[in-house]
């Protein structure tokens, strides 16, 4: 069961696969491995990370996200496993076919809510 969530906010760091293991590394030194089986998660937030394409096939086929940060440590993309994954292909399929009106109702109805909860701890 996977339960780690890797946040490599250091600069400069390598990772790459060795075996059933994700390998931090400095400058040919080795930091730390992690098991590949037991990460839920991959976060790269750090400057000037590299990383192998096997360790992101390897994370891909666990179904282990792996999301990059800009400058400012805010998630800009992510790698997601697709081979097998329809509920996710779906969800992005809806997601790209939606009509243009319906994500302005969607934040329309969420802040009416933060409104409403608002007056209502007002009125507490």
């Amino acid at each position: 069961m996977p339960i780690q969530i890797v946040d490599i906010h250091q600069n400069n760091r390598y990772l790459h696969r060795d075996r059933g293991f994700m390998v931090v590394s400095d400058k040919e030194q080795e930091i730390g491995r992690t098991p590949l089986d037991e990460l839920a998660a991959v976060i790269a937030s750090g400057y000037g990370i590299t990383h192998s394409s096997n360790l992101l096939a390897a994370l891909a086929e666990r179904n282990v996200p792996f999301v990059l940060c800009n400058s400012s440590f805010q998630p800009v993309g992510m790698l997601l496993a697709t081979d097998g994954n329809y509920h996710q292909a779906k969800r992005i399929t809806g997601q790209l076919n939606v009509r243009k009106t319906l994500p302005k109702r969607l934040w329309q109805t969420i802040v009416q809510s933060k409104l409403e909860m608002q007056a209502t701890v007002l009125a507490y």
